[in-house]
């Protein structure tokens, strides 16, 4: 469920409170009559209750992007409902993504589908989703855990109260393997079920069926993470030890239920973390203008490619991808994740290091080129057997600011055979050496650009964009 519907439960536990708090000898108001005011007007009217929305570049609060009155008015009358559900839902902030995609139904079996029912109807409306990793409440979740561990039979062994809306958690021995906080198992499960929950239904079905027209088919902008603590790219790189680790003495011989639940978690986490399920499930039901990603290997990333023409359920081939593909890069330079790209020359990925890289030690910087240069290594070393296209476009912003090249600026001079003063003069011969020096040749696949001016703002997830 999105910051933007309020809770039905709540609706009605108000009304319950104002009835007990009514007596006998209070009387009761005369009930309002119903509105003359014409459809027109109201369509004047409604759209002022929308509270602006500020930016998603950091933490912020939630409270700051609720739409209670546009969510009231909603509940008045069906008049009201047409005028104010394409407002409301608009813009959509999701922390929930099965209560999210609850009423959707699943396409498959089912042999008269209808594509009009009333959920389906909403996700028209959305021109803006951001997917809000939950680690924001993992202070939440850890005092939940101590109240409810020895007390609910529902809980899971992670701490996450078994429910429908999040399924079987991930058993927590499993992800001890990776040698994750303790804090981080509850928040990284949870995120995991959810992204493996609406992969497998709905998603899945509406990718896979031609009949089925894309669920949000006015979507224009999508926002990754920028809601949460940004952990994914400081963890996600560790499992890629579930490919070389042993895991069957985490049950005993003669547990065969405890066997088949960690082949189950083994199976999540590769169709979440590795298949991409949950992103390329997405990217066949939108055709969004601009997409940002805050961190780029988590379980909700947006993911547009067609790497594995002869695999199906990971060839997004629906719809087109999006015009550009912004990825903030901070903690996934400290640890070296791998980017995501949008292949194909008709989008533009654009990748932004972020300012705080400018004002660091040495050390520190070295670091950023560093993982630039394994980013087309690696691109190098797999382009064949992943079927790369060479039109792809990457911009770089950032990298050659002068409070960056101050301290490489030596080095490069060096391979350049030059002064550095006449390297600073000549920003053409400076680019050329830069690609040089970060491994780019016409074995990486991928035109690649080093950007002089500023990144600006972030089509997807900048302030106005909203």
């Amino acid at each position: 469920m999105s910051f933007t519907n309020m809770s039905s439960l709540a609706v009605a536990s108000d009304a319950a409170l104002c009835d007990a708090q009514s007596s006998p000898s209070t009387p009761k108001s005369k009930p309002m009559p119903p509105s003359t005011l014409l459809p027109e007007i109201w369509a004047l009217v409604i759209p002022h209750l929308r509270r602006k929305m500020p930016s998603t570049g950091s933490i912020r609060n939630p409270n700051d992007y609720h739409q209670a009155d546009l969510a009231t008015v909603m509940r008045v009358s069906k008049m009201l409902y047409d005028i104010a559900a394409p407002i409301l839902y608009e813009r959509v902030i999701v922390f929930d993504l099965p209560r999210f995609f609850h009423g959707v139904p699943s396409l498959k079996p089912r042999v008269n589908n209808d594509y009009d029912i009333p959920k389906v109807k909403l996700f028209r409306h959305i021109k803006r989703l951001d997917l809000a990793y939950t680690s924001v409440y993992t202070k939440q979740w850890s005092a939940q855990r101590e109240s409810n561990t020895n007390t609910n039979p529902n809980t899971g062994s992670c701490g996450i109260i078994g429910s429908p809306a999040y399924g079987d958690s991930l058993p927590a021995q499993f992800l001890d393997i990776l040698d994750l906080p303790r804090e981080m198992i509850a928040p990284l499960t949870n995120d995991i079920d959810m992204a493996a929950e609406v992969s497998g239904d709905p998603l899945l079905s509406w990718s896979m069926d031609s009949r089925a027209p894309p669920l949000f088919p006015n979507l224009r902008q999508i926002t990754v993470g920028a809601f949460g603590e940004r952990h994914w790219d400081t963890h996600e790189p560790k499992f890629n030890k579930l490919k070389f680790t042993d895991t069957s003495h985490l049950a005993r011989e003669d547990d065969l239920a405890g066997k088949q639940a960690l082949e189950d978690a083994k199976l999540k986490l590769h169709q979440v973390f590795q298949n991409r399920f949950f992103g390329r499930f997405l990217a066949n039901n939108c055709s969004p203008d601009h997409v940002c990603s805050h961190v780029s290997t988590g379980p909700f990333t947006y993911l547009h490619n067609n790497h594995f023409p002869n695999e199906p359920l990971l060839v997004c081939d629906r719809t087109p991808p999006a015009k550009t593909y912004t990825t903030h890069l901070l903690e996934q330079i400290n640890k070296g994740s791998w980017l995501h790209v949008v292949e194909g020359g008709n989008s533009i990925n654009r990748w932004v290091v972020d300012e705080v890289f400018w004002d660091v030690p040495v050390a520190d910087q070295a670091l950023v080129f560093n993982f630039f240069k394994g980013q087309f290594a690696t691109r190098k070393s797999v382009a064949e057997m992943i079927n790369f296209d060479r039109e792809t476009r990457i911009q770089i912003y950032n990298l050659i600011n002068p409070k960056m090249l101050e301290d490489v600026m030596p080095i490069i001079a060096v391979l350049a055979e030059t002064e550095r003063e006449e390297l600073e003069k000549d920003r053409k011969k400076l680019k050329e050496v830069m690609l040089a020096f970060l491994g780019v040749t016409d074995e990486v696949a991928a035109q690649v650009e080093l950007m002089d001016e500023d990144p600006g703002v972030c089509p997807a997830c900048g302030e106005g964009s909203g």
